[in-house]
């Protein structure tokens, strides 16, 4: 998605680019949502026994891909305040709420944590 910037004479956003901003993030955010459901899919499907065995090499690597994507997807959802996209991560299974991470090189932060670091209170 590519936005124009046009600055107005005092050097601020005009309403117009300001509003295809908006515009161009709410298009992402149906984006982000529409992949995190393909990525639940794709892992639901690799989690099937049935699937191919379950254990080939392949499944393996599209159930590590999927779950990799969704961690990093709740991430970005705490950043940002998305407590629905959170929560729909912990309880499909597949993240615990104290589980931690790394973030700008301390360990031990939580999805709560990057999310207050953000602005949002949980």
């Amino acid at each position: 998605v590519v936005v124009p910037w046009q600055p107005a004479a005092d050097g601020l956003a005009t309403f117009a680019t300001l509003t295809a901003i908006l515009d161009a993030l709410k298009e992402i955010i149906q984006l982000m949502e529409a992949n995190r459901e393909k990525l639940w899919e794709m892992l639901q499907l690799a989690d099937n026994p049935s699937f191919s065995g379950g254990s080939s090499s392949a499944i393996v690597s599209l159930r590590e891909l999927a779950a990799e994507h969704l961690l990093a997807m709740a991430k970005h959802s705490a950043e940002l305040g998305n407590a629905a996209a959170v929560l729909d991560w912990l309880e499909r299974g597949r993240g615990q709420v104290d589980a931690s991470f790394k973030m700008e090189g301390a360990s031990g932060v939580t999805l709560l944590m990057r999310a207050a670091k953000h602005g949002h209170e949980g």
